[in-house]
């Protein structure tokens, strides 16, 4: 028996309130799954911008690589700390 079989079978022992709450829970995750579309010409300037962007971090040292991400990640912490304070 597949895993689907399983599913179904399980699905057709469950009371009405069961079937309800499950339904429920499927709905949810509908809801927080999403899905983009975009347009090639949207993808096209994007790659455009990211080209330019690539290119710039390309020619860093990795002392340069680490000290900006040292700078973000302080600015991560620097941010959930007066948020949490707040």
């Amino acid at each position: 028996m597949t895993d689907l079989e399983a599913l179904f079978k399980t699905l057709d022992s469950l009371d009405s309130d069961e079937l309800q709450q499950v339904e429920h829970y499927i709905e949810q995750r509908k809801n927080h799954q999403s899905v983009w579309e975009v347009a090639p010409e949207t993808l096209a300037e994007i790659n455009s911008v990211m080209r330019s962007v690539q290119t710039e971090a390309a020619q860093l040292s990795d002392d340069e690589i680490n000290t900006i991400i040292n700078e973000a990640i302080d600015e991560v912490r620097h941010d959930r700390k007066n948020s949490s304070s707040h």
